[in-house]
């Protein structure tokens, strides 16, 4: 039964994703997806922020294990996930600020959410475990 509601959770922020980049993409008055800079900014502006070093890899770990970390050891997660921060070089903010840019990119979107629910997929093990 476990699994079964792991599985409903994947379902639904994959679906929180996919509705919150469509939206996104239809405000987009620019008509082109946003860009990042060698400042690590995207060209849309400040809003999004510094990613640092954030790349699609590192966001889909951080993302994948902040998930399984709340399924298996919600008690500890945020010293785990300070410790998965500082494993890539990057801070919550970094984190922050590529998740608004994947939100104004709607293909990227769709191709990290597929390999985070396929990442989140190989840390939870198979169903029925």
């Amino acid at each position: 039964m476990k699994s079964k509601n792991i599985w409903i959770i994947v379902a639904l922020i994959i679906l929180i994703i996919i509705g919150v980049v469509a939206w996104q993409g239809a405000v987009n008055k620019t008509g082109k997806a946003p860009t990042i800079n060698d400042a690590g900014q995207t060209e849309e502006g400040a809003a999004a922020g510094d990613i640092g070093a954030m790349t699609d890899d590192i966001f889909v770990e951080i993302a994948a294990h902040s998930t399984y970390y709340a399924q298996t050891d919600m008690e500890n997660w945020l010293s785990l996930m300070e410790s998965l921060y500082n494993q890539y070089g990057v801070t919550e903010e970094n984190f922050n600020a590529y998740a608004v840019f994947l939100d104004s990119n709607p293909d990227l979107s769709v191709k990290v959410a597929e390999k985070y629910t396929k990442r989140l997929t190989e840390l939870l093990g198979p169903i029925g475990e």
